[in-house]
């Protein structure tokens, strides 16, 4: 997978007010490249049970292992500029679910969900670029059949997903010739990213099947 795309940040008005206030290098022009980031996805091996435990309730389990040691490292090419290179050294990991569907009527099928999922991240290894953490995700959903249609079956779900709060300490986030570039000089801090990262989604889907042909 090749990722292509412009990108634009936007910075609050408080880190505006800081940059402006940097002593920037007068001889210092913006410059436009382009470039490319070539990615790998993970092997993935997965395994799942399914119990009836009557003609109403049913209970599903599954684990997921991931070969995240094959994200090694993101390296941008840039366009008649060699590229950059940031090391990450993920490690495998595994993920961990379990959900239940119970049959409210022949029309209306209720879940729930519970999955863990460990970053590859080792600790104090987490990079501004590609930031992460344990994920704790809680699903509920439901099938529905409406009477008035007979082939038209919905699907409702919705997921939150909790990701646990870190601190992050990246260093040599620029070179110093970066530094001495919008310094005018060598600053030591400059060159270390301090900070505190804090997340959390929620996702909603709806879809909906139509049953072509016989009854």
């Amino acid at each position: 997978m090749t990722l292509k795309g412009d990108l634009t940040i936007k910075a609050s008005p408080g880190l505006r007010d800081f940059i402006e206030s940097l002593p920037i290098d007068p001889g210092l022009e913006e410059i436009k490249v382009n470039g490319k980031a070539d990615f790998d996805t993970p092997n993935s091996v997965w395994a799942s049970i399914y119990h009836e435990i009557d003609d109403r309730w049913r209970l599903m389990g599954s684990a997921t292992w991931t070969q995240w040691t094959s994200f090694d490292e993101i390296a941008i090419e840039i366009e008649d500029d060699g590229e950059i290179v940031q090391p990450e050294g993920w490690d495998n990991q595994w993920r961990f679910g379990a959900g239940a569907e119970f049959d409210y009527n022949n029309r209306l099928t209720l879940r729930t969900g519970l999955e863990y999922d460990h970053t590859p991240v080792e600790p104090n290894a987490n990079t501004a670029r590609v930031p992460d953490n344990d994920r704790f995700w809680l699903a509920f959903g439901a099938t529905w059949s409406p009477r008035s249609y007979e082939r038209l079956t919905l699907d409702f779900a919705y997921s939150h997903v909790f990701i646990n709060d870190y601190t992050l300490i990246e260093r040599e986030v620029f070179t110093n010739q970066t530094i001495h570039a919008i310094t005018g000089g060598d600053n030591d801090d400059a060159n270390t990213l301090f900070g505190d990262y804090e997340a959390d989604a929620d996702i909603f889907s709806v879809g909906f099947r139509w049953r072509f042909g016989g009854d």
